[in-house]
């Protein structure tokens, strides 16, 4: 159990934002310790067979305790989410004794020896790290980046939206069954982690993670912010492949052009996603949606100037009884 005590000054200073340096570490993580997680199976099987597996066997090495990572792979989400190159930027400013001391702090053995020999080349042994890293995305996150930031984006403007209306207390109780909090402790009922922490102007940065559903993650050692990942809302959904047909009886109950869009929304999707996806104007896709919005079986969330909609649970039980 980890217990943060959230004092005054922490309580306006919660940022949310994703990463894509967690995406591509928990991904990595997966690939390495849980492939036979349920969850990501179909994104095994799509990425498996173009996966170089030296390389992936190399950045083994930069997580060898399949449930503590590297802080550098994990980095403090900024006041706005950042590409992945800017957080490689980042690990291209640390020192081979920088990589070292972040993974030995994750585990009592030593390095593996293909790491062992690059970290030894001193100048370029971080230049070769972060070209691995970036490879390593280009063939396991890279295709999937825009389904997976358009689940992360939407879940982004769900919780703002939620921090607005219903403040702190009712946000972090609904991230996942492991976290609680009573207005003063969170508590995050995590196994193999213990420790209390005390976050004053420091804050809270709380981070939705595709790759680490199911389970919720925590940056709490000192001196880093406070850092909570958790399953964004829609990730179970994630790797469901589009349904363009809906079934005969959905399609009798709303039309078979309103059905068709509930079908696609299993994953957010802005307006002109919808109009590309169904070939229908922008102003029948308006139409049908807020008609969608006003049953309940749709819901949408702005981000920036981007309106996000994805089916609810009503929905997903219309469409497909017994399946949610």
């Amino acid at each position: 159990m980890i217990r943060v005590e959230l004092q005054p000054a922490a309580l306006g200073r919660v940022r949310l934002a994703y990463s894509p340096m967690w995406e591509l570490s928990q991904s990595l993580r997966v690939f390495l310790y849980d492939r036979a997680s349920p969850g990501h199976s179909a994104w095994i099987r799509s990425v498996e067979p173009r996966l170089d597996r030296e390389l992936v066997e190399f950045l083994g090495g930069l997580m060898p305790n399949p449930f503590w990572y590297p802080d550098f792979l994990s980095p403090q989400p900024g006041g706005r989410p950042r590409s992945l190159r800017q957080e490689l930027a980042v690990i291209a400013t640390m020192t081979p004794g920088d990589i070292r001391c972040g993974i030995a702090a994750t585990s009592d053995g030593a390095l593996a020896p293909d790491l062992e020999r690059v970290l030894a080349s001193d100048r370029a042994a971080v230049p070769t790290l972060v070209r691995a890293l970036d490879a390593y995305w280009q063939q396991a996150v890279a295709p999937f980046w825009p389904r997976i930031r358009r689940v992360l984006a939407a879940d982004l403007a769900f919780r703002a939206d939620a921090l607005a209306a219903h403040g702190l207390h009712e946000t972090l109780n609904d991230l996942h069954p492991r976290v609680a909090f009573d207005g003063k402790i969170l508590s995050l009922n995590l196994p193999r982690h213990e420790g209390n922490r005390r976050v004053g102007v420091d804050g809270l940065a709380l981070l939705p993670c595709a790759f680490g559903w199911p389970e919720v993650l925590v940056v709490a050692a000192p001196p880093n912010p406070v850092t909570l990942a958790y399953p964004p809302r829609g990730v179970a959904a994630l790797w469901e492949p589009d349904r363009r047909v809906p079934t005969d009886r959905p399609a009798a109950l709303m039309g078979r052009n309103r059905a068709a869009i509930l079908a696609l929304l299993a994953r957010p999707m802005n307006a002109s996603e919808v109009v590309e996806h169904t070939g229908l104007s922008a102003p029948a896709v308006s139409e049908h949606l807020s008609v969608l919005r006003d049953t309940g079986l749709v819901e949408s969330r702005r981000s920036g100037r981007t309106v996000w909609s994805v089916r609810t649970r009503l929905g997903t039980e219309i469409l497909s009884p017994g399946e949610h």
